[in-house]
């Protein structure tokens, strides 16, 4: 394919009952396939993904690698993708028909726009239905670039990884992602930095589906241990990565910090090197922060 306009970037680990569908929706879209490349990554899965990679021959991209963590299947994806604009999609996932038209008219219209955000209905996988979706609190063009820095998050509430569309030369100012196995710091990290480095739009319409299923994190919010972990992780690397970021960092960490259950060996490595470089006054903030967040955790 010669210069697509577009490159969905599948991200697979284990999941070959849901990944027919996922692959299917990005092919069938209503864009004119020429127009469109798509790239599976499967992260070094053990069940049935490579038959199913396989049964669809040269219509995809794929790469197969040894497994490393959903920010090493995004950074692969990312380095072989030559579209002008990059979607992502969960391989538990689908993409609705008219997805990749409707955002690319969006960017269109909005030159400015570096990414589009959009909200994904709930699509449960046991009664297959749709059961509400996620939310949409301030739509149209935003420019959240000194709000997230003065106010330590975003205004608009950040979707799940299905609903990311960005220009790709501006993710080459946030790619490679850092790669940390085990801890899925993807999605958050990749959302928070493209906010604060450029303005984007917000649509208010769901152009994909979260399938809630009972192994992803939705399905089980009661996961305290990996919240924590997950928190700490893209705390710390957020800030490696851009300084101006500090009181989001600090408050995501502090967060992080409260949570209950036991770091992993990774997050406890990296509390230590975030504490490292603090000054006095910043440690007791984020021991004051934390001790706020462990109560209102409790209640």
């Amino acid at each position: 394919m010669i210069n697509p306009t577009a490159s969905i970037l599948i991200n697979n680990y284990n999941y070959g009952h849901f990944l027919k569908e996922a692959i299917n929706s990005a092919l069938n879209q209503t864009q004119i396939s020429r127009d469109i490349e798509v790239i599976v990554v499967d992260d070094g899965s053990t069940d049935n993904s490579h038959d199913v990679i396989n049964s669809f021959d040269s219509r995809i991209i794929a790469i197969k690698k040894r497994n490393g963590g959903q920010a090493s299947a995004f950074n692969a994806g990312v380095s072989k993708a030559s579209g002008e604009f990059i979607f992502f999609l969960d391989a538990d996932d689908f993409f609705f028909p008219e997805k990749i038209t409707k955002i690319l008219n969006i960017f269109s219209a909005n030159p400015d726009a570096q990414w589009v955000f959009h909200p994904l209905k709930y699509y449960q996988n046991a009664t297959k239905t749709y059961e509400g979706e996620s939310p949409a609190r301030r739509t149209g063009v935003i420019d959240d670039t000194r709000f997230i820095r003065k106010y330590a998050k975003p205004s608009i509430y950040i979707p799940p990884t299905s609903g990311f569309c960005f220009r790709r030369k501006f993710l080459d100012n946030i790619f490679p992602i850092p790669e940390e196995h085990g801890i899925a710091i993807s999605d958050k990290y990749l959302a928070n930095l493209s906010i604060s480095k450029g303005s984007g739009y917000f649509h208010p319409e769901s152009l994909s589906a979260l399938r809630i299923h009972e192994n992803n994190r939705y399905s089980q919010k009661t996961n305290n241990e990996a919240a924590s972990n997950i928190a700490i992780c893209t705390a710390y690397w957020i800030l490696k990565k851009d300084k101006s970021m500090k009181r989001y960092c600090h408050k995501l960490f502090s967060r992080g910090l409260a949570l209950s259950g036991n770091q992993s060996k990774n997050s406890t490595a990296l509390i230590s090197a975030y504490m490292d470089q603090l000054s006095i006054k910043e440690k007791i903030s984020i021991k004051t922060l934390k001790w706020i967040y462990s109560i209102k955790h409790l209640f």
